[in-house]
């Protein structure tokens, strides 16, 4: 089976618990946003209102290769500056104002319309066997492949910070990255030319902005990795951590026949602001409203998830060898 074969394909609505009003220091508005990851597409946003990114709020990490909507806040940013701002496969719509920031964690769940294509025999026949009882029982609640990141390696860069390794965490960042071609490109030249950092530089993609950021910073302290990786978004930091705690958590959760198990909390010695507290997640997850419809090669999924929960994991579960 084959999905995320067009962003058309993975549709995900988020269910938001913002409730917009006529005043307020944040303005709430609306990212529609088609083959971004929703860090850079804030990123981008900041840019072309010329401000911090940190002036951005949002409740969650919404998939690259799909059609996202989710419900941002920017402060002290008039509804008009949002309005005006043009980019490519991103739409802004404003919502409101209201006097809270939009923080990590900030909706109730994801609505999501997926079409999976190339479906096997023996695929379809697992779904047969899976659907009812997955729709009354429900599936394992494990952390999904994006939260690791676009190429996979985010817990390991997680775990680099954690111990201290702050060279290889740069290193992991700089050099590994998901199947964009430009972008993989870039990561060899960077393993090739490790040190010269002006050379690496000149090289670096433009949509690879916070790789430039750390390069720049390494330009003028060659050796302090870092304050290099403090050029990277104190939420985005978070991401790393938080995938390591999620990788440790998906081994145990093969093993335990608890209904909750607790994510593991991590301190971060050199750099105490990552600190994670621990927290309990579900084992066994019931989607809401699921639907199915098999066309052929091709099946229809329509479902509701609460926040934190990912839907490649329930799919993969759907179409697996019960």
């Amino acid at each position: 089976m084959k999905i995320k074969q067009s962003p058309q394909d993975f549709i995900v609505d988020e269910v938001s618990i913002v409730k917009p009003k006529k005043t307020g220091e944040y303005a709430y508005f609306l990212l529609k946003k088609e083959n971004w990851t929703t860090q850079r597409a804030i990123q981008q946003v900041a840019r072309k209102l010329r401000v911090s990114a940190k002036r951005i709020g949002f409740a969650g990490n919404k998939d690259r290769h799909a059609i996202t909507t989710q419900v941002c806040s920017a402060w002290e940013t008039s509804a008009e500056r949002i309005e005006w701002v043009i980019l490519k496969d991103i739409k802004l719509k404003v919502l409101g104002r209201g006097d809270e920031r939009i923080n990590l964690g900030d909706l109730k769940g994801n609505k999501f319309k997926i079409i999976v294509r190339e479906v096997s025999k023996k695929e379809l026949a697992n779904l047969e066997k899976n659907f009812d009882t997955i729709k009354k029982n429900g599936f394992m609640n494990l952390f999904g492949e994006q939260r690791f990141g676009s190429a996979g390696n985010g817990h390991l860069i997680g775990r680099a910070i954690i111990r201290g390794n702050l060279k290889d965490a740069v290193k992991l960042f700089l050099t590994e990255h998901g199947p964009n071609e430009e972008a993989t490109k870039f990561g060899k030249y960077t393993l090739r030319h490790w040190g010269d950092w002006k050379k690496v530089a000149q090289e670096c993609p433009r949509f690879l902005g916070l790789e430039m950021a750390i390069l720049q910073w390494l330009i003028q302290y060659p050796k302090d990795f870092g304050g290099s990786l403090r050029n990277i978004p104190k939420p985005t930091r978070r991401i790393f951590i938080s995938a390591y705690q999620s990788d440790l958590w998906n081994k145990e959760a093969m093993k335990t026949k608890l209904k909750t198990l607790k994510i593991p909390p991590v301190k971060v010695e050199r750099m105490p602001e990552l600190t994670m507290l621990g927290a309990e997640r579900d084992v066994i997850i019931k989607p809401k409203n699921l639907k199915k419809t098999v066309e052929g090669d091709i099946v229809k999924l329509n479902f509701e998830l609460p926040r934190g929960c990912y839907a490649t994991e329930l799919i993969r579960q759907l179409f697996d060898s019960p």
